[in-house]
């Protein structure tokens, strides 16, 4: 995982020739992948095609941060992850700078909901409702449509 992390942090860095902005870069994105503590160096140098579906959604999202982005759009992220993955995407995303503007398109409502400002809710091309999380939560329709009467 390290190793994918490293070369698109250098590729990135190459134009301006700063070798080491490139390496401190690397080794924030593994600090913050790996700070809560459930993964370990020998992990961390675990080949991409060994790890789970979710710790690669996890390595994705760290490539996409190593070009600093002003703007991430994120598609369907949790889409695939097994229920006990979902709680560590949502971490990270909470954990994103908060200077990062994140565009999410997700189908599953806590994940959607955990982490944004203002949600706006589609159904076939057309927008049922843009509000805060908790507004959105509580609307009938987006009930209706995606929360289910349960949730």
């Amino acid at each position: 995982m390290s190793d994918n992390l490293e070369r698109i942090t250098i590729l990135l860095e190459a134009r301006d020739r700063d070798f080491s902005r490139a390496m401190d870069r690397n080794n924030r994105l593994i600090a913050r992948l790996n700070r809560d503590g459930t993964r370990n160096m020998a992990q961390m140098n675990t080949r991409i095609d060994a790890i789970s579906h979710g710790q690669r959604r996890q390595v994705e999202i760290g490539m996409a941060l190593s070009g600093v982005p002003r703007l991430l759009m994120l598609d369907e992220p949790a889409a695939g992850l097994s229920a006990a993955e979902r709680p560590e995407l949502v971490k990270l995303m909470a954990e994103l700078p908060r200077d990062l503007t994140l565009i999410l398109i997700e189908h599953d409502m806590d994940v959607a909901l955990a982490n944004s400002e203002k949600v706006t809710v589609m159904k076939d091309g057309v927008v049922v409702v843009e509000s805060t999380p908790d507004k959105v939560a509580d609307d009938p329709m987006v009930q209706a449509i995606y929360l289910g009467e349960g949730h």
